[in-house]
């Protein structure tokens, strides 16, 4: 029976607690990936189970990781840093880059508005003279018109009072001379009737001598 002390090295093995779920999650907040980590556990989990190791073996593996670990995190510590770096660069970069491109949309909005303004008062400006010439024309032409109106009117006024001048003194002369054989017919019926009266006071006269 062997003794105790005598031990193969798988035995010794046995009495090592490994925690491999301590040392996946210690590996994950270094900087490893969660596949990673877990990897590393299990392959070192598999070479104290399947190889011959003792404690100095133990501590030396362990002081390899830790040190692998330190440079992990230095070199995840730099590429951080760079990365920070590069990004405040970048984004220094890009807020350059947008300021650029704002003034100069605001300059070239600021042109367009003022070549804007400028066409539109000189449309202005010629509408403007377009419709005073029109005016002006307009006010002319009804001038025209209305000068020529009033003159027909004026005619039509001057002549229609010339022919109701005519037709008036047409009518007083026919009311005059109507009138005049008219006098003549009573002074004619009025003898008449004297004549008439005369001869039968006469014929009565005689009838009663």
């Amino acid at each position: 029976m062997p003794h105790p002390n005598n031990r193969s090295p798988r035995h010794c093995m046995t009495a090592i607690v490994f925690d491999t779920l301590a040392y996946a999650e210690r590996l994950e907040s270094s900087g490893f990936t969660r596949e990673q980590a877990h990897g590393q556990a299990r392959a070192l989990r598999e070479l104290f189970t399947d190889q011959i190791a003792t404690s100095q073996d133990v501590a030396t593996l362990d002081g390899s990781f830790s040190a692998r670990l330190e440079r992990t995190e230095a070199d995840l510590a730099a590429k951080m840093d760079r990365t920070e770096g590069e990004f405040a660069r970048q984004l220094k970069q890009t807020e350059t880059d947008l300021t650029n491109k704002i003034s100069q949309t605001e300059a070239d909005l600021t042109r367009r508005i003022e070549k804007t303004e400028a066409d539109l008062t000189k449309r202005i400006e010629k509408t403007e003279a377009d419709l005073t010439r029109r005016l002006e024309k307009t006010e002319a032409d009804l001038t025209r018109r209305l000068e020529k109106t009033e003159a027909d009117l004026t005619y039509q006024i001057s002549q229609t009072k010339t022919d109701l001048t005519k037709r008036i003194e047409k009518t007083e002369i026919d009311l005059t001379m109507k009138l005049a054989e008219t006098k003549a017919d009573l002074i004619k019926w009025h003898i008449g009737s004297m004549l008439a009266m005369t001869a039968l006071i006469v014929g009565l006269v005689k009838f009663v001598n």
